[in-house]
């Protein structure tokens, strides 16, 4: 079966004559986005606040459950990382294929977008290319929440749910474009005010570093038990996850 993807314009959809994945785009998902069309306005560089970036095309000409895999990769040093790999199997002959991510969770730098669709015996492949790129105010990203880390204090098991087996709840972020001395705050706080909060502070000091990992713990000891958020503060902005306490280790 012939594969045809159109490529989404600001305007109206162009129709590719060539076989397999033609061009898919990346977009920012703003006031111009529908989620009908898909992307409107086509961006390669993404600057300024956390936004939700999209990759969207239309995919026509396929069967039933033909299988499509978007795998986004972080690009450094010629290496290529994964960050997350999305699944999904076409219901109808024609239909947009979109997937998004947090610009929160995406550092400044070079990404891939993978496409892979597998048809009956076909399969088509294609390659699409963005950058981040700062917009010079500091910022937390890679916000993760989770009950296990590596040695650099990175969270690896991201985890939202924390009872007895979890006796520590960890949080790390990557802080970028940090300013000398600049003050950073990190809050634990219950959903319900005046319940718990601790709060822990520290600085940049007068060279940070142009990014830098950020971990601080707590304790699953003599909480109170429900829903609670950390929050990354810094001079300009607020980065939050959630996560809650289901049960909480007792004193002796």
């Amino acid at each position: 079966m012939k594969l045809i993807i159109y490529l989404l314009t600001i305007l109206y959809l162009i129709a590719s004559c060539s076989k397999g994945i033609s061009s898919g785009r990346v977009c920012a998902m703003d006031e111009n986005f529908d989620a009908l069309k898909g992307c409107k306005t086509n961006i390669e560089t993404f600057e300024g606040a956390p936004e939700t970036a999209v990759y969207s095309f239309i995919a026509n000409g396929v069967n039933r459950d033909a299988k499509v895999q978007v795998q986004w990769f972080y690009e450094e040093g010629g290496k290529y990382f994964l960050v997350d790999s999305f699944s999904y199997y076409t219901k109808l002959s024609e239909e947009i294929i979109m997937s998004g991510m947090d610009r929160n969770f995406l550092p400044n730098g070079n990404y891939v977008i993978k496409t892979k669709i597998k048809d009956g015996e076909d399969i088509y492949e294609d390659e699409q290319k963005f950058i981040i790129q700062s917009s010079g105010k500091s910022s937390a990203v890679n916000l993760l929440v989770g009950d296990v880390v590596d040695p650099n204090g990175l969270v690896l098991h991201p985890n939202v749910y924390f009872d007895v087996n979890h006796p520590q709840i960890f949080v790390s972020t990557y802080i970028q474009d940090a300013k000398p001395n600049m003050p950073i705050s990190i809050h634990f706080t219950h959903k319900e005010i005046g319940k718990f909060s601790k709060v822990f502070e520290t600085n940049t000091g007068a060279k940070p570093l142009p990014k830098f990992l950020l971990y601080a713990y707590l304790p699953n000891k003599n909480l109170p038990l429900g829903e609670y958020r950390v929050e990354i503060i810094l001079p300009n902005a607020t980065f939050s996850a959630p996560f809650f306490i289901d049960a909480t280790l007792e004193s002796e």
